[in-house]
Parts: structure tokens; sequence; C-alpha cells
């Protein structure tokens, strides 16, 4: 079976059957994407990450189609439904939609006109139609009955079961797929209830080919059909009644073919169409999320890339009006130092007691860079800031910092384990403040979904959501890597081989004695070989015995490290020249006792080649002060941040209290934005009664 799987896998992914084979192998031998990718590259013949993840995914799609396929036989088993045909169908199946096309009419499903036709006894009157070359209307007399009066309603109701078989057959339904997906139209018009916001106002009368409908319009449109704001249809330029009587090989000369055409006809209006376009609405749904998706894991894996603004000591503001803000100072490292609450805001407007309480903190905390979220009151919080900075003489910049899920995080077990004598706000304003010292270690609190970075996420498969997001997560974490002595838990536990409760057994020992080298994580109970071989090169231990655990060279490759060095008897050191030294040699030197490829691996490592992928993204903007928008021209241009990518656009942070949009009309290639990336735009319409801000390309 596992050879069909792989061979399945293959011609799906279009990769070589020999890398695909070696591949699965790994996987089922338990060992991670993030190992192999890096540590098993011989053996699978140098796939990258995208490729493992497309044979992972594919070997999870073709295990579960294979384990429907079983089920599906046994049932059939039991209902004494399989024939050799039936079954060869099954076993050929290369999709779970053709797999489910098979099984369709064996399912169990409420009575159908066709159903009773079969009772009737007329499947011979449906067959006889279908395959007679001779007119022979007597045929129809031996069915007559007191139910069935006469030759027309003999026929009439076995045209049901010809009907029924019409809309089972797998060739018409795959045609009228395809040609539905091609040539439909979908239409939209707005329905009796109200829209008091106008959100659905572009679909009220609205009609695209479906071929060329964005997917970002197919949730929305989607959407307002749930919300019963909008009804929605599928119209096609004609009905392809001679097409599918092909497909069924009803041909002119047979002597029933008008009322086989009949027959054709009902099963189109009655069974078929009003299925294949539940079914299209189904694969255009899934694939706007799957796209939605896409960009949502990519955003969050750029935003777990940022840049730390680390070893700063930083306030950080968690802005509010009523309930005021709540201020927080933290050290270089991110430890708590001190938090309280000013009103600085409507309705209490008490700008000098609240700046005087936060030139306090600025001076008493020698503090180096505000963060201040982004929500409920944060151009006034802002504004506050600039001005007790000017009225005070103090030069400290700020930024602006996303607040998604710091909520969620506030009130997390994670938060009440580490604050737990602070309330929900102060831990929040703690939140933002570490997000801006070390994105990462911080958003890996909180379920990625909620980092805010997506598109229409409450319309998005949830469980398909969270797969992709957590993933992206594992995938930079372990790029990265992590400090063995120096990381949370919380982070640690998406080192490739671990898992929550391991981490923090991790954490416990370290408590007690830091690690000296690598060996040490054998120590933790719970952690045998196999869970050693997957985490140990992608936790690193700095100023250990051992100078290759600060490295992301494998201890099972430290044998090979030794010879070659000891070979030309240098010691290996943080003050070692690595640079030097291996200008002065070639592989061909040492090609005894390594490969090529591992003395290019242990080079490149040696050199602090393929550490931190952080460092080719740009540090984030920081600002001293902000123009209000009152004060902006259309024309006038700014540096600004990506803050989030959807599909219609580019979300800009222009350091003002409003971001501005960059449609997708002003570029074409979307895949080469980031979340974080610095670009220059211009102003191109300002509209603050609607709050909206429309931006230009530079």
């Amino acid at each position: 079976m596992i050879e069909k799987i792989n061979s399945d896998i293959a011609k799906a992914t279009k990769i070589n059957l020999t890398q695909v084979k070696n591949a699965v192998k790994l996987f089922k031998d338990g060992n991670t994407l993030p190992f192999i990718a890096r540590y098993r590259k011989e053996v699978t013949g140098f796939l990258n990450e995208i490729d493992l993840r497309n044979i992972e995914d594919k070997l999870i799609y073709f295990e579960n189609l294979t384990k429907r396929k079983n089920e599906i036989i046994e049932i059939l088993k039991k209902n004494n439904q399989q024939d050799n045909k039936l079954l060869l169908a099954i076993e050929n199946a290369e999709t779970n939609q053709i797999l489910e096309d098979i099984y369709l009419p064996f399912k169990k499903r409420k009575k159908t006109k066709a159903d009773n036709s079969r009772e009737k006894g007329l499947e011979p009157v449906a067959e006889f139609l279908l395959k007679s070359r001779l007119k022979k209307d007597t045929f129809f007399d031996k069915f007559i009955n007191a139910d069935l009066n006469s030759r027309e309603k003999v026929i009439e109701e076995a045209l049901f079961i010809v009907a029924e078989d019409v809309a089972n057959n797998i060739a018409v339904k795959e045609y009228m797929r395809e040609f539905t997906l091609n040539r439909g139209i979908i239409i939209s018009k707005k329905k009796k209830k109200e829209d008091p916001k106008s959100v659905y106002s572009h679909y009220y009368e609205f009609s695209q080919p479906i071929k060329y409908i964005q997917e970002y319009k197919i949730l929305a449109l989607l959407r307002g059909e749930k919300e019963k704001i909008l009804s929605l249809k599928i119209e096609i330029p004609y009905q392809p009644f001679n097409k599918i009587a092909y497909l069924m090989k009803i041909h002119a000369s047979l002597p029933y073919y008008d009322e086989l055409m009949k027959a054709v006809e009902d099963s189109f209006k009655r069974l078929l169409y009003p299925s294949i376009t539940n079914n299209i609405f189904s694969i255009l749904q899934e694939k706007a999320q799957d796209k939605a998706i896409r960009i949502f894991a990519k955003n969050v894996r750029d935003v777990l890339l940022t840049p730390p603004l680390s070893k700063r000591k930083i306030l950080g503001i968690d802005p509010g009006f009523r309930s005021g803000c709540k201020i927080v100072a933290l050290d270089e490292n991110g430890n708590f130092l001190e938090g309280t609450t000013i009103f600085p805001n409507p309705p209490k407007n008490d700008f000098q007691t609240s700046s005087a309480i936060l030139a306090n903190y600025l001076s008493k905390h020698k503090i180096e860079l505000i963060a201040i979220g982004n929500g409920t009151a944060s151009k006034e919080t802002r504004d506050f800031v600039i001005k007790t900075c000017e009225k005070f003489g103090i030069s400290i910049s700020h930024i602006i910092v996303s607040e998604a899920g710091a909520s969620v995080y506030s009130a997390s077990k994670t938060a009440i384990d580490e604050f737990p004598d602070l309330d929900l706000t102060m831990r929040s304003a703690i939140s933002i403040a570490r997000r801006v010292l070390s994105p990462i270690d911080e958003l890996v609190k909180i379920p990625p979904e909620s980092i805010g970075v997506g598109m229409y996420q409450h319309d998005l498969d949830k469980k398909k959501l969270n797969k992709e997001l957590t993933r992206e997560v594992i995938s930079v974490v372990n790029q990265i890597g992590v400090d063995l002595n120096n990381v949370s838990p919380y982070l640690l536990q998406y080192v490739s081989g671990l898992n929550l409760s391991r981490a923090k057994k991790i954490v416990e020992y370290r408590k007690k004695h830091l690690f000296k080298n690598r060996m040490e994580i054998l120590n933790i109970p719970g952690i045998g070989e196999k869970t050693f071989e997957l985490c140990a090169g992608f936790c690193r231990i700095l100023g250990g015995n051992n100078f290759l655990d600060s490295t992301i060279i494998h201890p099972e490759m430290y044998k090979k490290v030794n010879l070659i060095f000891k070979k030309f008897a240098l010691k290996m050191s943080s003050e070692t020249n690595y640079a030097e030294f291996f200008s002065t040699i070639k592989y061909e030197d040492v090609s005894d006792f390594v490969t090529k490829e591992s003395y290019k691996f242990i080079k490149d490592a040696l050199l602090n080649k393929n550490y931190d992928p952080r460092e080719q993204y740009p540090q984030p903007l920081t600002y001293f002060k902000t123009k209000s928008l009152e004060f902006i021209k259309v024309g006038e241009s700014f540096d600004g941040t990506i803050k989030n990518i959807t599909d219609f656009g580019l979300f800009v942070d222009l350091g003002l209290e409003l971001d501005g949009l960059v449609y997708k009309n002003e570029y074409t290639q979307e895949n080469t934005f980031f979340i974080g990336q610095i670009i220059k735009v211009k102003i191109k319409l300002i509209d603050l009664e609607k709050g909206r801000l429309s931006l230009g390309l530079i």
C-alpha cells in the first residue's frame, strides 16, 4: 500500500519518486520536518522545506483517502452491494471528490422518485429505454397495473431511474463541474434584511465569471449569504443537454431518444444542477479559504521574524479612555519593574498628573524606548507621550505595537503563571512592551490565529488554519534556534521533538544548574535518544564546554568536525578565525572522512551562515514626533511599515493615527512584500469622515 501512496505523492507533487520514498520513510520513522529539512538533506536529495511540506500533506491526504476507501468497501460488503467493477473504480479513485461521487448512489438517503420506481419493478424498463435498438411498445404492457395504468405512466416513472443515473454518472458530474467552473457566472443580489453598515454594498447587484473572481470576494459573498443579506446563484450560458446525453450514450438513433432526453432535462433541473451548484460553491469556498490561510500563514511568519529591538529598557503603554492607560517599565531583559495607571485622556483629561508620572518613570528606569498599543485611544495616548517628552525635554522615541492577542494572553494560564499578582490590563501592557524586545518570544504565548495579521479568519476552517499557522511557528522557531540557558518553555515547546511538557522539564532542570553541553539534555526525564536526536541541533549553548554546542552543527557530526580540525592541528573556540581557516583548505583535503555536502554544511555553520533569518529583515521604525491627519496633504510621501497583507492590498503604518491602504492594483507580485517591510508611499486619497487613507507606491 505504501508503494502506491509513494507513487501517488510523486505524481501529485512532481517530485522524484526516490526522493519521495526517502522522505516518507523519514516521516514514518518519527522524524520532524525541521529536522529532515536541515539534517537529512543528503537522504532526501536536498529537498527544501516547501517540498517536504507538500510531501507531508500529500502523505496525510492519501493515507486518509486509503482509509476512506477501506471504510466504503466494508460498508458495501456489509450491505452486499459490491461487485468487481465497483471495487476497481473505488481502488482507482485518485481524489476524495471522485471517491465520494462513486459512493454517493450507495449512501443511505431519503427515498427518491427513482427509489419508488425501483420498488415498482421498473429497472428493466429503464434499461430497455437506454439499450433497445428497436421500438417495441408492447414491452411495457407487462408492467401495467392499477397504479401504473398505461404505457405512458410506466415510461414516465421509469425515466425517474434514468434521471437519477444521469445525475450520479461520474463522467457527467466531472464534465458539469468543469463546465460550470469555466463558463459559470456568480450572481449576487440584496435580500430584504438590512445591512446597517453597508458592509456588502459592493455585492447588492453583482455578477462575475467564476474563473476570474478573486478569492476574497468569494469569502465576502458567502458570509453575506450566511448573514441572510445576500442571495447567491450560479448561471451558465446554456444547458448542455446534448453533451450530457452523449456522455450517457444517448444517441438520436435510439428509438426512445425523445423520452430519454426528457429524463436528461429532468435530471439536470431537478438533481444534477442543484447538486453541482452546491458543489461548486464548496470548491470555491475551499479554494478561497486555502488562499486566505496561505496569506495568513505567511504574515504570521513575517511577524515572528520581526527583528528584536533587544537589550533596551522599555516602557509599555496599554492605551485607554475611561479605564486609563496602563504603563509598565521593563528592564533590558523584559523583566517587570513597576507599573501603574494614568488618566491623560477623556473623560478625566488629567494631563498634569499623568505627564508627571510618565516623566518620572522615564527618568527613574532610564527608559530607552516607549511601546504604545495600537488599540482604543492609541492616537490620543501617542499625542500625550509626545507632548510630555517635549514638556520635560526628554528625547525618547516611541513605536506603535499591535495589541492583537494581548487580551488573550493576559487572561491565559501562561500570563497568570508569569504574573500572578498583576491584573489583566497590566499583563497586557507587559505583553505589548515585550513584543518590541523580542516579538517571537512573546507571540508564541498566544494562539497564532490571534496575532491579527489575517483576512476573514472567522470564515476559515479553524482546524486547517491552526495547523498551518502552528507549522509556521515551528518552522520559524527552528530556523532561529534557541539559547537553551535563556529560552522560555513557551518558545522551547516548538523546537523539533519537544512539547510543552518536555520544555517545562528542561527549564526545571536548568533552574538547578545551567547547561554546560548538549549531552545534558539526555538527563531530562522523558527525553530519550530519539528526542535528543530531533532537538539537539536546534538547542544551542553559549559559553559551554564544547564550542560546537553554540552552533547549528548537530552532535552526530561532531566526530567529522573534530577530524577536520585535528588534521590541521587547530583548536576550535569562539576566538578561532574560521574564515581564514577555510580559505586555506579545500574539500579534497578532508574528503576521506566527510562528504562534500557535509563539509559545506560545517563550513557554513562555522562561518555563521544560515543562522538567524531575522537579520535579513529591517529594524522596525520608531518615531519622536508624528503628524496629525489634518496636516497631511495628497501627494505627500512617507516611509511606512507594512502591518498586514491581504488579498486586496497592503495595510501600511505611517506613524499616523490611521493605517493607509495600498490597493492590489498598485502592484503585481504580492510575494515581493512582507510584514515589517519598510516601503515608500505617497498619499493618494484622504477621507477623514470614513477613516480611509489610500496610498500609492513610490
